[in-house]
């Protein structure tokens, strides 16, 4: 997707953070100067990229393959993790969606991190980043555009394969893939079984004492598999209520220095705009005195 900016626009996000500013308040300035005001405007309101962002841009803008399949790769994987939480999809099909999204990330990811030469470890940024693309529609276009502002945390941490386990992980529905269902107690029925046929075997006809002992036995076999099926059910919705208590503690902690790092960001953006105006109003305050010692030159002489 190419960018909507204007050429002079996009192309301060070709230029390292370290001269952001400085390329932007020159081009703003030069704008402004020509009479474009509203676009001197735009251009002064631009935000300087976070290095991740910058490293991102750089490969979206030179290797645009790379980013396109890290994105449907991450797609792929969104798809499979769905399926698999809702029994339809195949442990296999979601770990080879995993897999290949794992590799597709991870070439980006080394492409970004070769174009910041090592400065700064922003590995995680730059992933977390690629996640959020494949989840969110504009932040894919940026990316794409290679005009990203800033890294982005994604939404709904650990769809898809864990990197550690392998184990299927939430859905971005948030819910839990199925598990198989609690087994009985291992040996109960057999048990059950071998009582009931001993007996039978010391029994008479119909109804007799042994009868009774075997149904007794039968239904003990039963109480005690269902006893076990409902411990080990109660295990596993205490796991997933546990897991649920501590994704939402780590969402709410992502979201309050999501909203810190906003308010800081939109504080350096009016300290920027601010230091733009002083010295625009600095350059008018300067021709004016250019243009007063021209006029007093030609009264004194």
């Amino acid at each position: 997707m190419a960018s909507t900016l204007p050429p002079a626009a996009d192309a301060l996000f070709e230029v390292a953070p370290t001269d952001f500013v400085a390329a932007r308040d020159a081009l703003a300035r030069s704008l402004k100067a020509d009479g474009d005001k509203a676009l001197a405007a735009t251009v002064g309101a631009m935000r300087r990229p976070s290095p991740a962002a910058y490293a991102l841009n750089q490969v979206a803008r030179n290797q645009p393959a790379l980013v396109a399949a890290a994105l449907e790769a991450g797609d792929a994987l969104r798809v499979a993790n769905d399926a698999a939480a809702s029994g339809s999809g195949a442990a296999a099909d979601l770990r080879a969606a995993g897999a290949a999204d794992r590799d597709a990330t991870r070439q980006v990811v080394a492409a970004a991190v070769a174009v910041l030469d090592g400065k700064g470890d922003v590995s995680q940024q730059l992933a977390a980043t690629i996640r959020a693309a494949v989840l969110q529609p504009e932040v894919a276009d940026e990316l794409r555009a290679g005009v990203l502002t800033s890294h982005h945390e994604a939404p709904g941490f650990g769809f898809g394969l864990e990197a550690s386990t392998g184990e299927l992980a939430p859905s971005r529905s948030g819910k839990a893939p199925a598990k198989a269902k609690a087994a009985p107690a291992k040996g109960a029925p057999a048990k059950a079984g071998k009582a009931a046929g001993k007996a039978a075997k010391a029994g008479g006809g119909k109804g007799a004492p042994a009868d009774k002992a075997a149904a007794a036995a039968a239904r003990e076999a039963e109480r005690q598999a269902a006893a076990a099926a409902r411990a080990e059910a109660d295990e596993v919705q205490a796991a997933r209520r546990a897991r649920h208590k501590e994704t939402v503690e780590q969402r709410r902690l992502v979201d309050r220095l999501d909203a810190k790092a906003a308010r800081l960001s939109e504080r350096a953006d009016q300290a920027e705009a601010e230091a733009t105006a002083a010295r625009v109003a600095a350059d008018a305050v300067e021709a004016e005195l250019a243009d007063a010692r021209d006029r007093l030159e030609e009264l004194e002489g």
